[in-house]
């Protein structure tokens, strides 16, 4: 604290009763009356001689109240006792010869705390011994409550640095940085302590230093405050161990106190890039494998044009010459007879063969074409069994058919779901062994027609179920009878008509088979 004397005349420190000399006692006393600001004097021991009428008003007091007391005993202080003692020590130090000044709550304006900024300046007369101590304050509440809400801003604002997942970096117009958040700190590897003050070059690849300066000296000039991600092309960074990493970057400029700050938000894309790599050598991979397909798809439907066309016409050669041979055998020669009865069952296994890769390549290709006709259910199945019947007898198995007696017509190709049925009830006779039963039951429901074969065979494996759609898929340990096409044809068929099929098996008990057509056309 610093020593201040201040001298005025006698009648500065009267009564306003007081006869009042010429000059300085006026000009004070106006002074006095008609400042803004509570003044009151006090004599050496602090008890009020006089308060101004803006005192008067501040502390909500008439004047009889407060003449005469402590100033320090005042009621606008009995709501702080360490008020009461602040100011009864600071007026001490004054009556010592000191000028004191201080903040101190005083009562509650608006039903909140206030605040005054007190001084207290001894006053002197000519011959130094002290007349008294003016006492001057000022209302600070509002000033009090800008730093608390300035206090609480920045308070708030720290805590959302500190949370940030990006990194926040602000610098001045030297480019030295100025402010590094947990963000910036985890993406470069610096503690802001390390950085804080040092040039921006430090977290900058040393090969567009001067590019990146040049950006920035730019940006200072150009008529824009912000630039967001997205806007600007990838940036990069150096982190301390010297990595250098892609960025996206947004940056603003404001000012602070009559300095300008630039304020840049990265986000590290590292993993980006790299997902991206990957995505592109997948795509890569992707875009391979699609063309050795497609050559692949190529030389097989080229194979295929030459199974359905070159190899056709000697097995139709083959089956006329055994066609023949049977017309021309006597009835008694019956091992040759049943040896031509072979070549002929032969040729049509083939033809059939044949017939299943076709389907197969139609089905790839979304060219199997359906002849769709309202047709009547019950009959197309009866047809199926009826052509069954032969082999279903072979083998001494029981067929037995649990059929409505009526069935929706549906738009179907008759043609295409009797060849499901066959496979399904080949398969059935496959995997039945002899004195079994196979079941044909059909349904409507749900504005579906619903077909199940179900036997009696050795059953389906659960880790099987999921692949018994898959085109040439056999069950290990079981024996090969076909080329494991059947049942893929089925399911693009039921596919192609707009409806589903499946499958359920328990081993040792059999298997069921079924798939649902709409009635209504859907699209396939």
């Amino acid at each position: 604290m610093r020593n201040t004397e201040c001298i005025i005349p006698d009648t500065a420190l009267a009564s306003p009763n007081t006869t009042a000399t010429p000059r300085d006692p006026i000009r004070l006393g106006a002074f006095f009356e008609h400042s803004v600001q509570f003044i009151a004097l006090l004599d050496d021991r602090g008890v009020i001689q006089e308060v101004n009428p803006t005192g008067l008003r501040l502390i909500g007091a008439e004047r009889q109240d407060v003449v005469g007391r402590p100033f320090w005993e005042g009621a606008w202080w009995a709501a702080s006792s360490e008020a009461q003692a602040a100011i009864h020590r600071a007026i001490i130090e004054a009556a010592e010869g000191r000028f004191i000044r201080l903040d101190v709550p005083a009562g509650k304006r608006k039903g909140t705390p206030a605040f005054f900024d007190f001084s207290f300046t001894p006053v002197a007369d000519v011959d130094g011994v002290l007349r008294g101590i003016i006492a001057e304050g000022r209302d600070v509440t509002d000033h009090h409550a800008a730093e608390e809400a300035l206090r609480v801003s920045e308070s708030r604002f720290s805590r959302i640095l500190d949370i940030a997942a990006e990194a926040i970096v602000s610098v001045d117009d030297d480019q030295i940085i100025t402010l590094f958040n947990q963000g910036a700190e985890a993406m470069f590897g610096y503690r802001a302590s390390e950085v804080i003050g040092q040039p921006l070059d430090m977290i900058i690849p040393r090969d567009v230093v001067d590019v990146h300066r040049h950006h920035i000296r730019d940006f200072a000039k150009s008529p824009v405050v912000a630039r967001r991600m997205g806007e600007r092309s990838e940036v990069r960074g150096r982190r301390k161990s010297g990595e250098v990493f892609p960025a996206e970057a947004s940056i603003s400029k404001f000012e602070v106190g009559g300095r300008r700050v630039y304020t840049s938000v990265m986000r590290d894309i590292t993993d980006r890039r790299v997902a991206e790599a990957e995505r592109a050598r997948l795509l890569d991979a992707e875009r391979s494998a699609r063309n050795a397909a497609e050559l692949a798809l190529l030389a097989r439907d080229e194979v295929l044009a030459v199974v359905s066309h070159d190899l056709r016409n000697p097995l139709s050669v083959i089956d006329m010459c055994a066609a023949s041979l049977l017309d021309r055998l006597p009835e008694q020669d019956a091992t040759t007879r049943n040896l031509v009865t072979t070549i002929e069952g032969s040729t049509d296994w083939m033809n059939r063969l044949i017939e299943d890769l076709l389907d197969v390549a139609r089905l790839e290709a979304g060219g199997l074409t359906l002849d769709r006709e309202p047709r009547d259910l019950l009959r197309v199945i009866s047809e199926a069994t009826l052509m069954l019947e032969p082999l279903i007898s072979e083998k001494s198995l029981t067929l037995r058919e649990e059929l409505p007696d009526d069935l929706p017509h549906a738009r179907v190709d008759a043609r295409r779901i009797v060849q499901v049925l066959e496979n399904l009830v080949s398969n059935a006779v496959k995997h039945t062994p002899p004195g079994g039963e196979i079941v044909i039951r059909a349904e409507a429901a749900d504005s579906e027609v619903r077909v199940a074969v179900r036997d009696t065979g050795s059953g389906i494996r659960a880790e099987d179920l999921p692949h018994l759609f898959d085109r040439f898929w056999q069950a290990r340990g079981k024996r090969r009878g076909g080329a494991g096409l059947g049942l893929a044809i089925a399911k693009g068929i039921i596919d192609a008509h707009g409806g589903r099929i499946w499958v359920e098996s328990t081993v040792g008990v059999g298997s069921t088979f079924a798939f649902a057509i709409p009635l209504v056309d859907t699209p396939a």
